[in-house]
């Protein structure tokens, strides 16, 4: 079965084999995975190990901390504003889709917000370029580097004079970044990393120094970092999918992984934009990771999830704000896998349209 799904997303057949494996015993610790103690030796060299490997393929400058949270996205959206709610300033947020709205919401209960933009009044169909208010102190803007539901994506970063936190849980691991641009970013593991359980936190350390001391050390990133991201029981199973993952991504090298999510994504979109009976939800800025699309007769949507499904074909439903179809082109998704998609919806063309 092809998993297209926008998350939890397809992993490669190296990291599911490893975690087979690895329920029986870890890193030949004698430990099985669901077992092993977070305190343990061997965990301490999973967590060591894999936050050396994020270091090495992003290239993360030595001022900057790697932590893992549990909590997943919406954890990070209230987490954030919490974090600097004492600074006296406000938070600025993109408008740029669902996820970005719903991260300015969860800082609303914290600290005042205001828009950098947004492209809401068009259905969230390009990114919005930002702009900031004049004579608001702001303690960081926020941006979402990929749009999942509506299938936008950013292919540059704005330079701000201030410090720029980044939503980049779908598109982490998926090409070159320059990590000193960013104050923070963050990822769930779910999509290009791993299992569903963990976040993936990269912070510049005075960044996360300059944070609220009137927190709870679970929700204060300057108290991962002295803990090293153990201040309490640690998902252990989803931290080793994303060790088994981060193996794999260096094997491969980020420039390789970068070049065939360009073949991938433009495969899909050649073929798309060239199939009357077909409309693309993006006008322009479009992913390379999600791509929503719809039929123009709309009752061939499920049709062809049906069809898709009878040859082994999952995930392509869109998500329920907007209907349609949604691909997602995720690393563990191989070009055969999106070549096998394309010859199917054809199939599906040729037979119903």
């Amino acid at each position: 079965m092809i998993n297209f799904g926008a998350g939890p997303a397809r992993l490669p057949d190296e990291v599911i084999s490893g975690m087979r494996s690895a329920f029986l015993n870890v890193e030949n610790s004698g430990w099985s995975l669901a077992e092993l103690p977070h305190r343990s030796a061997t965990f301490k060299n999973i967590l060591s190990e894999a936050n050396s490997l994020v270091k090495r393929l992003l290239n993360v400058p030595e001022n900057y901390e790697v932590i893992w949270i549990q909590g997943g996205g919406r954890m990070q959206f209230a987490m954030l504003p919490m974090n600097f709610r004492s600074s006296g300033k406000s938070a600025a947020y993109l408008e740029s889709g669902y996820w970005a709205r719903d991260a300015m919401k969860h800082a609303s209960y914290y600290l005042p917000t205001v828009s950098l933009g947004s492209s809401e009044s068009s259905s969230f169909s390009y990114i919005p370029e930002p702009v900031i208010p004049e004579g608001i102190p702001l303690a960081y803007a926020h941006i979402t580097s990929n749009n999942t539901i509506y299938g936008t994506q950013m292919t540059t970063f704005p330079q701000l004079d201030i410090p720029l936190v980044a939503d980049m849980s779908s598109d982490i691991f998926t090409r070159p970044i320059e990590v000193s641009d960013f104050k923070m970013i963050y990822a769930v593991a779910q999509k290009n990393l791993g299992i569903a359980g963990v976040t993936m936190v990269i912070i510049d350390r005075e960044f996360a120094e300059q944070a609220d001391v009137h927190i709870p050390e679970i929700l204060s990133y300057d108290a991962y970092i002295r803990h090293n991201s153990l201040i309490n029981t640690a998902p252990v199973t989803a931290i080793y999918s994303c060790l088994l993952n981060l193996r794999h991504m260096q094997q491969k090298g980020l420039a390789a992984i970068h070049e065939a999510s360009l073949v991938k994504s433009g495969m899909l979109y050649d073929y798309l934009e060239n199939c009357a009976a077909i409309r693309l939800f993006a006008l322009k800025d479009r992913s390379r990771m999600n791509v929503c699309f719809t039929f123009i007769d709309e009752r061939h949507n499920e049709g062809f999830i049906d069809f898709a499904l009878q040859h082994n074909i999952t995930g392509i439903e869109g998500h329920r704000r907007v209907g349609g179809l949604r691909v997602s082109l995720y690393n563990g998704i191989s070009v055969a896998d999106v070549q096998t998609l394309i010859s199917v919806l054809d199939s599906y063309i040729v037979r119903h349209l």
